[in-house]
């Protein structure tokens, strides 16, 4: 690679490509896999970091870099240059010491539609263990499941100091630790957060410790959805430690500013890690407030960042397309006899005459059926823990069902006996 001309494009084929010294990407060159990140890997040997990048034009796209090892960007360290379409998963530090970055440290660079997934840090303080972001932009990018170790953490998805995020899902970090975690979301310094969804992520531990967003030194939110995070079991979703600026954010506690919410999102179908809007239900949709940069923008998947005339919040645009089906139970335990309202949620272009069928046992036989039966009830008398699944045909002659398993469960009735009689 050192040796190519500046201007050149180096096409890789699958494989996996094992290195016993870091790839070093240090003029113009582009440098891409032909069958994209699930096909070829780069692997690290375990004892230092994956990719070095120094060149403001530097490419690299579609790869999968696993298994670097180094304080600072043990998948990618990038001083300039543009990192896309790659997942960086499995990079570590050595123990001790401060890192940043473990799996992409980028200062003045541009890191596109990239997952950053379970990357860990054994330093004693680290800055960002999935990303750390200087003077740099991240645009629809996806973190999750990365490990601060037992140090102090500042930012445990990712850090951005005086950078952009745009439309990035950060989601899914846990620190359950006696030292602090600033974040295990994101922590922002003085930079932009623009169409963030930043949920689930966990704190327990240290009372100093948050769990979503950690704003500090006049960062700027917008279009943004913190939600679902928690500190020992309570929402803990935002935290303002300067003077940082929202709007059109969707959280609790309610933000100030100009647009913001604080209704449900209305996640597809969190539990399972999808994050995209409900269309019908969510008050997310069609409700953010354009800007400039979203004209030739994407969202976290791809699409075009506006479709209906005005922006989603969060890091996903609500796409319309083929039949699609959840459905809500409530409750979802009790004694018997207990009643349970089963609720369709439904995605599509085409929503007419849609015919429901029931299966509130799972046993391959509908049990409640018919026309626009979104909404239904059932009473389960027998103790007993139930599968249902849904099948749902539209009039154009599309067809889809879901199912969830072991989603009601039903026990015994309880009476309590006092002397007294109350």
């Amino acid at each position: 690679v050192d040796a190519m001309r500046d201007g050149a494009e180096i096409s890789v084929s699958a494989g996996v490509y094992r290195l016993t010294a870091p790839l070093r990407i240090t003029n113009s060159i582009a440098l891409k896999s032909v069958c994209g990140a699930s096909a070829t890997v780069i692997e690290g040997d375990g004892s230092g970091r994956c990719v070095y990048m120094t060149h403001p034009t530097a490419w690299l796209n579609g790869f999968s870099i696993t298994k670097g090892y180094s304080a600072t960007g043990a998948g990618v360290y990038c001083r300039s240059g543009l990192i896309q379409d790659c997942v960086i998963s499995g990079n570590q530090s050595p123990p001790g010491g401060e890192g940043a970055g473990i799996g992409v440290y980028c200062v003045s660079g541009v890191v596109q539609s990239c997952s950053i997934l379970a990357n860990t840090a054994a330093v004693a303080v680290a800055r960002g263990v999935g990303l750390y972001a200087e003077d740099s932009r991240v645009d629809g990018c996806r973190m999750a499941y990365n490990d601060g170790g037992a140090g102090t953490v500042y930012g445990l998805g990712a850090y951005g100091a005086r950078s952009e995020f745009r439309s990035c899902a950060i989601t899914r970090h846990t620190f359950n630790q006696a030292a602090a975690c600033y974040g295990a979301g994101l922590y922002s310094l003085g930079g932009l957060v623009l169409n963030g969804t930043i949920a689930d992520n966990s704190v327990a531990g240290n009372d100093a410790s948050v769990a979503g967003l950690y704003a500090a030194g006049n960062a700027v939110i917008r279009n943004s959805v913190l939600q679902g995070n928690t500190k020992s079991g309570s929402p803990d979703n935002w935290y303002d430690s300067g003077a940082a600026s929202y709007s059109y954010c969707c959280s609790v506690p309610a933000l100030p500013g100009a647009g913001n919410m604080t209704n449900d999102p209305g996640f597809w179908n969190p539990a399972a890690e999808d994050y995209h809007l409900r269309p019908l239900q969510s008050p997310c949709v069609d409700s953010g407030s354009n800007e400039a940069w979203m004209a030739q923008a994407r969202d976290a998947d791809g699409h075009q960042r506006i479709l209906a005339g005005i922006v989603d919040r969060g890091a996903y645009e609500y796409l319309k397309g083929p039949l699609a089906c959840n459905f809500d139970v409530a409750p979802p335990a009790g004694p018997a006899p207990l009643s349970v309202t089963l609720t369709a949620v439904m995605a599509g272009e085409n929503q007419d005459q849609l015919y429901c069928k029931w299966d509130v046992n799972n046993d391959g036989a509908a049990d409640i059926q018919g026309l626009g039966l979104l909404c239904v009830t059932q009473v389960y008398s027998s103790v007993g823990v139930y599968s249902v699944s849904l099948t749902v045909s539209n009039a154009a002659g599309e067809s889809v069902s879901c199912a969830k398993t072991s989603c009601v469960a039903v026990g015994w009735a309880h009476y309590y006996v006092a002397p007294s009689g109350s």
